[in-house]
C-alpha cells in the first residue's frame, strides 16, 4: 500500500525526491489568513505551490 501524503511531495517534473519547501502566509483581515507551501526542486530548479488553505487564528 502506497502512502499518497508523502511530504515533501516529489518533484512533478524529473520525479527527484529531493525538494525545498517553504510555508508562505497572508493576513487576509479579521483574524484570517491564507497559507500555501512553495516547492523547489533542488534537482532540476522546477518551482511550484501547493493549493491555497484559508485559517482562522
Amino acid at each position: 500500500m502506497e502512502n499518497e501524503d508523502i511530504w515533501p511531495p516529489k518533484c512533478p517534473e524529473c520525479g527527484s525526491p529531493k525538494v525545498d519547501y517553504e510555508r508562505q502566509s497572508e493576513y487576509t483581515g479579521g483574524g484570517y489568513a491564507d497559507y500555501w507551501d512553495e516547492f523547489q526542486c533542488r534537482k532540476c530548479e522546477f518551482t511550484w505551490r501547493s493549493d491555497k488553505k484559508t485559517s482562522y487564528f
